[in-house]
């Protein structure tokens, strides 16, 4: 709630770039920052295509488990913590937490809002494979509930047909016979990255360009890869593990900038920059806006103590009135 606040708070905040220029020279020299070397790169990915038979044994297998479920022969959160593919939720038995309706995909929440607390839907299937959801609780649009993720497996015959597509795209490409843009438009699976030559956009600056750490965390095999590139090379294809979406494919990647550590300046760092000053423009826009909520609101502090002891980034005790409280 506090978030969505502030986001309404500043959502018509905007800066020009004289602004960033005057945020950047009121910087102390000393203190600006030392920008790490960052790279540039885009990927060509294939994924083995998922059969209508890979599909059927997974949604087989949940079924089972789901009847194991229903009969009492095993619990919802060990078939979670052993067999659950959601990385983020095995650990907890499936354990989602508490979230608001909009924040699953539909298929999800059609079935988690057919259920009474307690109640286990069927197996049905979204973009991620099969799952099963139990209803733990509900209050009006939020939700509590635990889900168990079943992915199909592609086979190793799926498998090695993807890398003899790929390894027939790169000798094309070392060929000259098409270029590794046109290719990644043509033939990538990688939709996020697919309709831009196969560049891929850093979500943390919204940019094309990668800390190392930053990319390091997203995909760990990137820097390995990129590495043993020079600028404008491209590496031979190989297996590749998506983390995020939890697959598996074959995959080439093209090292298109590498930048050198450097002290951070309007030049080369420019929506770095940009993107600092709008935070301090937005906090700006939030501490005025609390400061002047304050005024015209009662605040209570129970412990007496806490105004004594606590430094306030706000005037919350200013007039202030205390009342002992036995």
């Amino acid at each position: 709630m506090a978030e969505r606040m502030r986001e309404i708070i500043t959502e018509n905040v905007t800066i020009t770039p004289n602004e960033v220029k005057e945020f950047y020279n009121s910087l102390p020299k000393d203190s600006l920052p030392y920008i790490n070397s960052k790279i540039s790169v885009s990927q060509i990915v294939l994924y083995p295509k998922i059969t209508e038979d890979d599909k059927a044994k997974s949604k087989k297998a949940l079924e089972l488990r789901r009847e194991e479920i229903l009969s009492g022969k095993r619990s919802f959160e060990g078939v979670a913590g052993l067999e659950s593919k959601d990385p983020g939720s095995r650990l907890q038995g499936g354990d989602l937490g508490w979230n608001s309706r909009g924040t699953m995909v539909p298929e999800f929440e059609a079935e988690l809002f057919k259920l009474e607390p307690n109640g286990i839907s069927p197996v049905f299937e979204t973009q991620y494979g099969y799952h099963i959801v139990q209803l733990l609780e509900r209050k009006g649009d939020n939700y509590h509930c635990r889900h168990i993720l079943f992915m199909p497996e592609v086979s190793d015959k799926a498998l090695m047909k993807a890398a003899n597509t790929i390894d027939s795209l790169y000798k094309e490409i070392k060929k000259g016979t098409i270029t590794f843009e046109d290719a990644a438009i043509r033939f990538s699976d990688d939709e996020n990255s697919k309709l831009s030559g196969g560049k891929i956009v850093n979500p943390y600056t919204g940019d094309y360009f990668w800390d190392v750490q930053n990319i390091n965390e997203i995909d760990p095999s990137m820097y390995q890869i990129v590495q043993r590139l020079n600028i404008g090379d491209y590496s031979k294809p190989g297996l590749y593990d998506n983390m995020m979406e939890q697959k598996q494919g074959i995959r080439m990647v093209k090292l298109l900038d590498r930048t050198k550590p450097h002290v951070a300046n309007l030049k080369d760092d420019y929506q770095l920059i940009q993107m600092a000053a709008l935070n301090q423009k937005k906090q700006e826009v939030i501490d005025q806006w609390v400061k002047d909520k304050i005024t015209g609101n009662f605040i209570r502090i129970f412990d007496d103590n806490f105004i004594s002891k606590c430094n306030y980034r706000y005037p919350w005790t200013s007039n202030l009135t205390t009342t002992n409280n036995q």
